[in-house]
């Protein structure tokens, strides 16, 4: 028996006084995620067939009464949205029949385009201009709208009653038209906490794929909610979302080793940033793009991107100091790479509390371990072993023995740069020793950044003065093992996804 009848507009609702995300839902009524987009999507639109509607009466019968209440009211408030949104605004008074009347034939409110056809002054139709009205459409495009409206009111031969009339009439369907209801707090609050989550596992515990798909589906609920939004205010806010959820894409992006799909992201995510007048998750942005460039063996590109970046102060300085660093160290110029990590360094001291994108997640501050980390790989780079020790030394005192606050990856790729410091120092016995727990890391976690970083122990094992030791052989042997045993794990994922 069904208790309620079920349309795309009850759904939302069912899952919103939930506060489940679109996956939870999904999991939690036992069908695909496509299909609760698809509802959602088609609101009152689309009627669920006897199979879902039952699953969806259970998951009702179960809420509590204040869960029940929330339910009613969203129903009611949006029915009354879709209402609004759909109704037609045809029609109006016919004005003054001594002349042609101005008309217009307003589409936007179900999904159409505006189309406004002017009087001429010899009593003919002029051309009709078309204006692309999106729900939820850019205010260039609104503007555009109102300044072709305004051409109307001006047309020859028109008697004043009805150019009057239809003036009052176009402005009262421009408003009807664009009239959109503000965003739930609701979802804002739930967008920005999925966000929050997804940062902090990506942090904790990056399995990239899993996090690339919840992510891609949270950067979806946040564009559809940017095409029903009217309000500025709350555009602001879905655009910082949606910058940062693309940012957040471009790292996972990158740990797939999808150079280009990740600066693509960081593109929407730029726009979206300077769309907000967020000047400092701007500026975050283009570290992020220096610093897949950076891995990707393009220093010079580096120091284009943080040159863009713009940041002196803050956490997003401190990040941009260090990528130049590195930079330069990559092109072999130890004086201003030296100059940059003092600048770094400044910056450190001067710096108090975790920065201002720590609201967004985890993965937006500059952590100690990364600072560190950051110093290690540019002494590397400038063949410094002491102090390449040292800061990859400080990395792994950040993390302590329980992990609870770390990035697996950071720590990772730390042992592979004390490894290589000890190779120099110490020679091959005391590389393996430290190499040895990074070889242990899940495959989900063995990122193209770690596979890199054990290249440049190969060769400095190959022109080390041991090459041919027995201890410099055996670890040649375990990071080739390593790298066969990984991409024949990753294979057979792949084959079984």
């Amino acid at each position: 028996m069904t208790i309620v009848t079920w349309t795309g507009l009850e759904v939302t609702a069912l899952r919103t006084a939930l506060r489940d995300t679109q996956v939870q839902f999904a999991d939690r009524i036992g069908c695909s995620l496509e299909a609760v987009g698809k509802w959602e999507r088609r609101g009152a639109d689309i009627t669920l067939g006897a199979k879902y509607a039952e699953c969806m009466d259970t998951a009702y019968i179960r809420l509590d009464d204040e869960q029940k209440a929330r339910f009613d009211q969203l129903v009611i408030r949006r029915k009354s949205a879709w209402r609004t949104r759909h109704s037609g605004a045809d029609g109006g008074p016919p004005g003054d029949t001594s002349a042609p009347p101005v008309t217009s034939d307003f589409r936007s409110q179900s999904g159409g385009g505006v189309t406004v056809a002017d009087a001429v002054p010899d009593g003919r139709v002029g051309v009709e201009l078309g204006i692309d009205l999106h729900d939820g459409g850019d205010p260039t495009n609104r503007r555009e709208a109102l300044r072709v409206l305004g051409i109307s009111a001006m047309s020859g031969g028109v008697g004043v009653a009805g150019m009057v009339n239809n003036a009052a009439r176009e402005s009262a369907e421009m408003m009807s038209t664009i009239e959109r209801p503000p965003v739930d707090p609701d979802l804002l609050h739930d967008a920005a906490a999925d966000l929050y989550r997804l940062a902090s596992e990506y942090a904790v515990d990056p399995d990239v794929s899993r996090t690339f798909v919840r992510l891609t589906v949270l950067r979806d609920q946040i564009a559809a909610a940017i095409h029903r939004t009217g309000r500025v205010a709350d555009l602001r806010d879905l655009y910082v979302l949606f910058s940062a959820t693309c940012v957040l894409l471009a790292s996972v992006s990158h740990d797939l080793a999808e150079p280009q799909a990740a600066m693509t992201q960081t593109r929407a995510a730029t726009w979206f940033a300077e769309l907000a007048g967020h000047r400092s998750l701007l500026s975050w942005v283009y570290c992020t793009r220096a610093m897949i460039a950076s891995w990707w063996g393009r220093p010079a590109q580096v120091l284009r991107e943080t040159d863009r970046a713009g940041a002196k102060y803050g956490v997003a300085g401190l990040r941009s100091d260090g990528l130049e660093a590195r930079a330069h160290a990559q092109c072999g110029n130890r004086e201003s790479a030296l100059a940059a990590l003092h600048a770094a360094r400044s910056q450190r001291e001067r710096l108090s509390g975790v920065g201002e994108l720590a609201d967004l997640g985890p993965i937006f501050t500059f952590s100690s371990a990364r600072q560190h980390y950051y110093d290690a790989t540019t002494f590397a780079s400038l063949r410094d072993w002491t102090n390449t020790a040292r800061e990859a030394e400080a990395v792994i005192g950040c993390y302590g023995p329980s992990f609870d606050s770390s990035w697996p990856v950071t720590l990772t790729l730390a042992q592979t740069n004390l490894a290589r410091a000890r190779l120099h120092l110490e020679g091959p016995r005391a590389a393996f020793d430290t190499l040895l727990p990074a070889l242990k890391v899940p495959v989900v976690q063995s990122l193209p950044q770690f596979h890199v970083a054990l290249r440049a122990i190969q060769r400095d094992l190959a022109a080390h003065p041991t090459a041919g030791s027995a201890d410099s052989r055996m670890m040649q042997d375990a990071i080739r093992s390593f790298a066969v045993d990984t991409t024949m794990a990753k294979v057979e994922d792949d084959r079984l996804a």
